[in-house]
Formats: structure tokens, C-alpha cells, sequence
């Protein structure tokens, strides 16, 4: 009996938690679907945002953006909470006049303390070149959003639309006919109002079609 996009989905249930997507379409670094952005500064030129991670088969991640040069860093949830663990420290090096700051290792990440002239720069970086740079009002802004970026986490987390996504998947590779029409006659916003999963659907349809084909193709190989 073939998956259900409606089946209620039970919090234990793995069936669809392991499936190896084919990620040939998927090499767009950075990229989030359903993201909320939230601004650092007065320039708006660096950011915070959470949504679901392209690239990660859709895991919800925390990602740190700048302007520039397409800067970014990805977190999971527990590189966040090693991040955060270390923000007192980064808070004293930008409002310190002390020296002799040393890189620090954290979960999937690297600190780097920076001097620009007369201003202290935090620069975070991890494997692959991706960093950014982050100014003193960018650490202590960052330090009031903490409490909203974890509500807006827990929320997508719940929303569960990975598992979502591979069960949609898994319907629309056993049947015959256009992928799309199929597609869309499942997630159809009149039949489903209001949903968050539905939404994230409508955004990948409309922008990033080819990952859904391959996962699709993929998923009737297998």
C-alpha cells in the first residue's frame, strides 16, 4: 500500500527518516526554504536567519549571513548550542582592549579573533571556506535574538517537513502520468489550507524543481 501525504505522521516513525537523496541538484550552499531572516545591524548587511536547508535534505539549520561575497555559516542545532556557548567570550574580545587571543575549536566551527584597524572582528569559518565576519553591534544583537531564533527553530522542527517531503516523494514516484499534475494535485492549497508543509512544497516547486525530479526519480529506482 503505497504512502499517504495525508497519513497522520507518528513521532516514532522512522520509515522515512533514512532515505539517501541523490544530491546532484542539490549543490546550492546555503540555501534555506520557508526562511525567516532577521537583521543584525543598521545596514541590514548581515543577518540571521532559520529555515530548511537545501543541501541537507531538508534539516533545520541556523545560518549566519552577510552581504558580501555570499558570507555565510550553517548550524545545526547542537554547532548552534556550541556557538552559543562561546559568545560571552566573543562579547568580551570586541568591548576588550586585552591581547593575545588565540582561534577557538568549537562543534564544526572555528573563532577567529581579527583586528580591522582600530576595530575587534569575530570571524567564524568552517570546513569548505564558508565564514563571516561579525562587528561588535552584530555579537550583541545576535545576543537578543537568541530566545526568538530558538522559538522559530522548535517551530519548523515540529512542523516535521523532512519526513513530510520523503513521504510526498515516495507517493508521487508510484504513480503514472506528469510528476508536476501529480505533485500539485496532492499538495493542492484548496485542499490543504493553511499548511506550513504545503508552503514549503509550493516554494521548492516553484524554484527548485529539478531537486524534487531527481528525488523523485531517485526514490523509484530504489
Amino acid at each position: 500500500m503505497q504512502a499517504s501525504c495525508n497519513t497522520q505522521i507518528e513521532k516514532n516513525d522512522t520509515r522515512y527518516d533514512t532515505f539517501d537523496f541523490n544530491i546532484q541538484f542539490r549543490k546550492r550552499t546555503g540555501i534555506l526554504i520557508s526562511e525567516t531572516k532577521y537583521f543584525l545591524n543598521k545596514s541590514k548587511s548581515k543577518w540571521i536567519s532559520v529555515g530548511f536547508s537545501l543541501e541537507r535534505k531538508y534539516e533545520v539549520v541556523i545560518k549566519l549571513g552577510g552581504i558580501k561575497n555570499n558570507q555565510h555559516v550553517i548550524f545545526n542545532e547542537d554547532q548552534w548550542i556550541s556557538f552559543l556557548n562561546n559568545q560571552g567570550i566573543m562579547l568580551s574580545f570586541v568591548y576588550s582592549n586585552k591581547t593575545g587571543w588565540q582561534a577557538m575549536h568549537g562543534n564544526g566551527f572555528e573563532i577567529h579573533f581579527v583586528y580591522m584597524g582600530d576595530a575587534r572582528i569575530i570571524k567564524i569559518s568552517q570546513d569548505g571556506g564558508n565564514e563571516v565576519f561579525l562587528a561588535a553591534e552584530t555579537i550583541s544583537e545576535l545576543s537578543n535574538l537568541v530566545n526568538l531564533v530558538k522559538y522559530r527553530y522548535d517551530m519548523l522542527n515540529f512542523e516535521e517537513f523532512s519526513k513530510y517531503y520523503n513521504i510526498l516523494v515516495s507517493d508521487v514516484s508510484l504513480k503514472s502520468g506528469d510528476m508536476m499534475n501529480n505533485l500539485y494535485e496532492i499538495i493542492s492549497p484548496s485542499k490543504n489550507p493553511n499548511s506550513a508543509n504545503v508552503c514549503c512544497m509550493l516554494e521548492l516547486l516553484n524554484f527548485y524543481s529539478d531537486c524534487i525530479t531527481e528525488d523523485v526519480e531517485s526514490f523509484a529506482c530504489n
